[in-house]
């Protein structure tokens, strides 16, 4: 019974990906939460002038998944034929394929509060669109189903003259159910279908009535568009039912004080709601969010940018697969997050101050005043074939600052600062001129790291990349007279046209080159996926899935922006599939990028462990000698004596690399006097378990108080030499 619903939320599972309809004239509003979305055949009728429609109607899209589904159909019905329930598989099968075609909406009213707790008001609506029959035909095989379980049909009952049955769910209100002018109901609350047959009627405000929603539609527009998805939250009146429902759980009017002012810092308080719409807009899909904020002034500075400029857009090469201009201040982001963080209290506000002041203090610079203040303008990022590179490590990235000079004087001592840290790789800056720029770069030895970081300066703007061949590409581009931008690139004036025009953020996705990059990745999975059915007895032709001019064909560009004004913020995309693009995009070029950086992050990874060991050990040394100063020049007993008496904290006795249930480091010096080691400098006091190192060397720290990493050879050799000394050196 287990396969069959998870059968049926799977094949449910794409409907919510692609529709809405009219329910929101019927059903309460100034609820919590609205979601409604269309039937497939609307959907499809909707979207046949783009080319995701289009690619639908394709015989060999049509193909593919008839044959997918028909054999996913047979081999979940044939397991289910074993078990006794394929007359149950069908019967669910039966539902799913009318609610497929049929509007649909979930419609969270809200969470009352009763002497048992808090109880959810929802309901759950599915359009027949006047088809009484099918809507009769859907509910006796719903009942056929609810009658081969412990809920059962439930009873009849009449509520404001319409017939309705009534079932116990455990753990939730009431539940009733029934068909009412053609419209399948759930309900769930006690006076849930009041609420619900009121609206329906005219009595009670509905959904598309709220003022929060009317002014959401008004900014994202309706007029001359399909909406096929949609979700509406009421973020204050959720905030509202929050704040009661922990008033009666807790006998408190309002939530903590650190809540209360998190809220505040956040302007959680002031967001009204959230909204977003996808739409069919002519020959291209529509994606709208609309968040609505008060005035300017209550609305975080961070989200409040200027808009991108022309000139802005010129440093973007016209290949480029992805690009994005934005205007966004680092240090506002920054100030609203310690805002927040301050709110909140010394509860937050301490780890926070002191783990900042801490990695300040390692730098020897101010993250704040020193480093994001210096890029106080705006930002491009692009991708551009013709620049070299693996995916994204040929992505190129520009960024404003008043203080060029500043800003390369920044890095070097940012470097410096991770030189100090790593000691298994060794970093040097080199440089090279190109073009009458000078080109600085990260050299590495020690480890086969495959990027070398690269910036340059070219007027107002830092120029960075992975290598320094991209970043002389870009220089290049920015040098040319009359050099081809995006802004020559006809797709994305084609959907910039259609989007605000005082966007503080732009992004465009060459939508036809991704989805060969992904059909490429796609392939020989699909056919390794074939031979594997073969193999289970399924019959799956290598040739069955489409070719990739079946999925490319017409695609075009799609283009993304952010932008704002005194009602809220509105991020909208347009494009020619259901799903922005840039979405995609991103994960994969990660992906694809992965086989070459992963290797080199892993091991990136081991060395910051390691670097954190090293500190241990280094602290540990440091209380020894701490400890002596006050012990008659002698180490301690123990390394617990160092955290009895505050030396070390406990912590420090565990390395990050360590697997097992024990101190990761072993202490050699027990009651050794310090001033009889005949060589401190080589002398062994503590190290790490060289298996947590894969016995290729190890962290240790020496009798004069330094730390370092040492190769297995000469460990063994120091260790050997060490514990001599040592033994010398202990006092009876």
């Amino acid at each position: 019974m287990n396969r069959i619903v998870l059968w049926t939320v799977a094949t449910l599972f794409p409907v919510v990906t692609v529709v809405a309809g009219p329910l929101a004239d019927r059903l309460p509003g100034q609820s919590a939460m609205y979601i409604e979305w269309c039937g497939y055949d609307q959907m499809k009728a909707a979207a046949g002038d783009t080319p995701f429609g289009q690619l639908l109607a394709t015989p060999d899209m049509q193909r593919f998944i008839d044959e997918i589904s028909r054999v996913a159909t047979l081999t979940i019905r044939k397991e289910a034929a074993r078990d006794g329930e394929a007359d149950i598989f069908d019967d669910a099968i039966s539902l799913v394929k009318s609610v497929w075609h049929q509007r649909m909406a979930i419609d969270l009213i809200g969470v009352t509060m009763s002497e048992r707790g808090p109880a959810p008001e929802a309901v759950l609506a599915i359009d027949f669109d006047g088809d009484s029959g099918a809507a009769q035909t859907f509910v006796a095989t719903l009942e056929k189903l609810l009658g081969r379980t412990p809920i059962g049909t439930g009873v009849e009952e009449e509520i404001d003259g319409k017939k309705l049955k009534s079932i116990m769910v455990p753990f939730v209100a009431m539940v009733r159910y029934g068909v009412v002018d053609d419209v399948f109901l759930v309900m769930v609350g006690t006076e849930t279908p009041v609420k619900v047959f009121n609206a329906m009627k005219g009595d009670h405000p509905t959904v598309s009535q709220d003022q929060h929603y009317i002014a959401a539609m008004k900014k994202i527009g309706t007029k001359s568009r399909n909406n096929l998805l949609l979700y509406h939250i009421d973020t204050a009146t959720i905030l509202h039912q929050a704040r009661a429902f922990w008033s009666v759980m807790s006998q408190a009017e309002t939530f903590p004080p650190m809540v209360e002012n998190a809220i505040a810092a956040a302007s959680l308080d002031r967001l009204k709601s959230l909204t977003a719409v996808l739409q069919v807009d002519g020959d291209r899909f529509r994606q709208s969010t609309f968040i609505a904020l008060p005035p300017e002034d209550g609305r975080p500075k961070w989200m409040h940018q200027q808009p991108v400029t022309d000139k802005q857009l010129k440093m973007i090469p016209a290949d480029a697969v992805f690009a994005k201009a934005a205007n966004f201040k680092l240090v506002d982001l920054y100030d609203g997050i310690v805002h927040v963080i301050n709110a909140v209290g010394p509860m937050a506000d301490g780890p926070f101050t002191n783990g900042l002041a801490q990695i300040e203090g390692q730098l020897g610079l101010r993250i704040r005043d020193d480093i994001l203040a210096k890029f106080d303008g705006g930002w491009v990022v692009y991708i551009s074939p013709d620049a070299g590179g693996l995916v994204i490590t040929g992505a190129t990235m520009m960024i404003q600052t008043s203080e060029p000079d500043a800003i390369e004087g920044l890095v070097t001592r940012l470097i410096r600062a991770i030189d100090e840290e790593i000691r298994d790789v060794s970093i040097t800056v080199r440089e090279r001129t190109h073009g009458g720029h000078t080109i600085r770069y990260l050299a590495f030895s020690g480890e086969p790291i495959p990027v070398a970081p690269a910036w340059s300066v070219h007027g107002e703007y830092l120029v960075l990349g992975l290598y320094p061949q991209i970043v002389s590409a870009a220089l290049d581009h920015l040098s040319a007279n009359n050099a081809k931008s995006i802004l020559d690139n006809p797709d994305f004036q084609r959907g910039r046209k259609r989007l605000p025009s005082n966007a503080s953020s732009v992004v465009y996705t060459d939508t036809k080159a991704i989805m060969t990059d992904i059909y490429r990745l796609a392939l020989p999975l699909a056919t390794m996926a074939a031979a594997e059915a073969q193999t289970q007895g399924v019959d799956l032709p290598p040739d069955l899935f489409p070719s990739a001019r079946v999925f490319t064909a017409g695609l075009y560009g799609d283009v993304a922006t952010y932008s704002s004004d005194a009602d809220g913020a509105l991020i909208t995309t347009s494009g020619p599939m259901p799903l922005e693009m840039a979405g995609v995009a991103i994960p994969m070029t990660v992906g694809s990028a992965a086989s070459v950086l992963v290797p080199s992050l892993t091991r990136a990874r081991g060395i910051a462990k390691r670097t954190v060991s090293l500190r241990n050990v280094k602290g540990i040394v440091t209380g020894c000698q701490a400890y002596a100063s006050s012990h008659d020049d002698r180490f301690p007993p123990s390394l617990k004596a160092l955290v009895d008496e505050d030396m070390i904290q406990r912590k420090m006795l565990r390395s990050p690399l360590e697997q097992q249930d024990r101190t990761s480091y072993v202490y050699l010096g027990k009651d050794v006097n310090i001033n009889r080691i005949p060589a401190p400098h080589d002398t062994i006091v503590i190290y790490e378990h060289p298996e947590n190192h894969d016995r290729k060397g190890t962290v240790a720290a020496f009798a004069d108080g330094h730390a370092k990493w040492v190769t297995m050879g000469r460990f063994e050799e120091l260790l050997e030499e060490s514990k001599k000394a040592l033994n010398q050196a202990r006092l009876p």
